[in-house]
């Protein structure tokens, strides 16, 4: 038996209250996590605040379930359509890219926000009205029941319709924790899916590129046209990376993301196997302006970095009927990303920066 003076044994309970007590509060901060990244979600999507979000969203993750989900979901809708219709096999050609497509539409603040509030997501986004007053903005979390799942997966569920629920997944890596996975209830797409697979078959004549600025609607000026190329053609023999814009008069009965996905596709845009590209779209009638990325610059230029250039670089100026600034002030924060991103300087002169109109 060992002795220990009274000294030793004071020092010894002091050590295993302090563990103790480390171990209650570690055990009560990761209890504590999951609650924590909701208020930071729900601050950053009141707030606008891109990295916030992203500092609480794993982005990568989260299109990788989403992916699988809509892939599994796809499938089961052609084995059942095989059965009736022998030609449905030919809609398979569009599933692979109309699920990026469903994936772009959820992983943005606009449409991560109405899904934890019960809505559908938001689809597109357009010239005006892109922000909502205080009391058509949604309420993320609203009502919402809470489930520990595992020491290191937690859900939220969010009703949306009928009592039909939406789960949202969080999983803990170390201490902290991050959503990465929301499972949708598989009617919550179908008629949009329906429609825009409808869609997709249906677009023809799409317009042949010019070079990196494509104007067909006429809107831009020979200084922002000169400005653009020779960014875009920099940016391409520094980086590798395609940057593209382009000008719609109108798009007709097309859905405007459909169209885009369509165009960036049909032109080729980014290196064959690399995938590097970004194409800046403006839909005049429409009123409407989509940033469309290659899988090699997503890392990059995520749905929320996306989303904030579009909102606060591009969509001021196209409401002030300064289209070409709006594009080439897009174009340019886009260049200085992928610029920093590749370690590179960038000689030719940029948009100069100026405040908003």
């Amino acid at each position: 038996m060992v002795y220990c003076s009274p000294r030793e044994d004071r020092i010894m309970k002091k050590i295993v209250a302090i563990i103790v007590l480390l171990a209650i509060v570690i055990a009560g901060y990761i209890a504590a996590g999951p609650f924590i990244t909701i208020h930071g979600i729900k601050s950053g999507i009141e707030h606008q605040d891109s990295e916030k979000i992203s500092a609480y969203v794993d982005f990568s993750a989260l299109r990788t379930n989403l992916k699988e989900q809509f892939n599994a979901l796809f499938m089961k809708q052609f084995i059942s359509d095989w059965k009736d219709n022998p030609f449905a096999a030919l809609g398979t050609s569009f599933s692979s890219k109309l699920v990026e497509d469903m994936v772009d539409s959820l992983v943005t603040p606009t449409s991560l926000s109405n899904l934890m509030a019960g809505m559908k997501p938001q689809q597109s986004h357009g010239i005006e009205g892109t922000q909502e007053s205080n009391s058509q903005k949604p309420e993320p979390f609203k009502d919402a029941r809470y489930t520990y799942d595992s020491p290191s997966k937690f859900s939220v569920w969010v009703k949306y319709d009928e009592g039909k629920e939406t789960r949202l997944v969080l999983t803990r890596n170390g201490l902290s924790w991050k959503l990465s996975n929301i499972l949708i209830p598989t009617n919550l797409f179908d008629s949009n899916r329906s429609a825009s697979v409808n869609r997709k078959s249906s677009i023809t004549n799409l317009p042949s590129p010019m070079g990196a600025v494509n104007d067909f609607a006429g809107v831009i000026s020979a200084e922002y046209r000169q400005q653009m190329e020779q960014l875009s053609r920099e940016v391409l023999e520094k980086t590798g990376t395609s940057l593209v814009v382009a000008t719609i008069t109108t798009i007709g009965n097309n859905e405007f993301n459909d169209y885009v996905n369509r165009l960036y596709s049909a032109w080729g845009i980014g290196k064959k196997g690399e995938d590097k590209g970004v194409l800046i779209v403006l839909a005049l009638k429409e009123r409407k302006v989509r940033i469309e990325t290659g899988y090699g610059v997503e890392d990059i230029l995520p749905d929320g970095l996306v989303g904030e250039i579009r909102d606060q670089s591009i969509i001021p100026w196209l409401k002030a009927g300064d289209y070409g600034r709006g594009l080439a002030e897009g174009m340019s924060a886009i260049a200085g990303i992928v610029a920093k991103n590749a370690n590179v300087t960038l000689m030719g002169q940029p948009v100069a920066v100026r405040s908003k109109p």
